[in-house]
């Protein structure tokens, strides 16, 4: 009889879509969004929106909107430098916080479509 069928632990669906998508394209999806992050804050920032990272927004302030863009991508890169070095022992664990980051970075981007509808509506850009 085999053993190790009941020796293994149960492995759940998203375990294995997260062990086969290659981290290059999550990498690439995480990039993505937080352009479309940092395009949506930047094309708000004069309607009066308010960037929502506190330590961005005190490098808006301090540096202008070229250090806040150069903020952002900075962290990008900190970010994905951390997953890369998490991945070379720990794979499935780099994959998970990289999903995690895709998964806020798009509930963040779905608010500031959200936002932008309300104020293409509120200028009369948008009629629904």
């Amino acid at each position: 009889m085999d053993t190790d069928v009941h020796t293994r632990a149960p492995r759940y669906f998203w375990v294995v879509w997260i062990e086969k998508t290659r981290m290059s394209d999550m990498m690439v999806a995480f990039g993505l969004l937080s352009l479309a992050d940092l395009l949506a804050t930047v094309r708000m920032m004069p309607l009066g929106i308010r960037e929502g990272n506190a330590i961005a927004d005190a490098a808006l302030h301090a540096y202008g909107t070229p250090g806040f863009i150069a903020y952002k991508l900075l962290m990008v890169g900190v970010i994905l430098s951390l997953v890369a070095v998490i991945d070379r022992r720990r794979p499935l664990t780099a994959r998970t916080v990289l999903l995690a980051a895709i998964g806020l970075m798009g509930i963040i981007t779905l608010r500031h479509l959200g936002i932008m509808l309300v104020l293409a509506q509120h200028f009369g850009l948008l009629v629904l």
